[in-house]
């Protein structure tokens, strides 16, 4: 709540400094390119993990039992990490916070189906 009176005083004095109302460009850049990275990370770790599926599916090493369960966690895994990306696309901090959560629980998930 000390931004709106900040801003208040300053518009009553007659404006403020920039500076003192943002972090430096550095500190912003610095924050956008570890979201995305984390943002990467999490696509290449689905990836990854939706490959094996493919190929032990291809091997026959997946019985037709467990199809149906790696299908479903690896659509759960797949929209979570276009959560992610939206996410991040529109800068909303804390869906991309919690996107993020989410991904990494579906990609676990996604991996215990595998294993079965």
């Amino acid at each position: 709540m000390r931004t709106p009176a900040l801003l208040l005083a300053c518009a009553l004095l007659g404006g403020c400094p920039a500076p003192a109302l943002l972090p430096p460009p550095s500190t912003l850049a610095n924050r956008t390119t570890l979201d995305e990275r984390a943002a990467i990370r999490v696509e290449q770790l689905y990836q990854a993990a939706a490959l094996v599926a493919v190929e032990a599916d291809r091997l026959g090493l997946v019985p037709a039992a467990a199809r149906a369960r790696i299908a479903a966690a690896d659509a759960r895994a797949y929209a979570a990490v276009q959560a992610v990306r939206a996410a991040y696309d529109v800068g909303n901090a804390p869906g991309y916070a919690a996107a993020l959560a989410r991904a990494e629980a579906a990609k676990t998930a996604l991996v215990a189906a595998i294993r079965g």
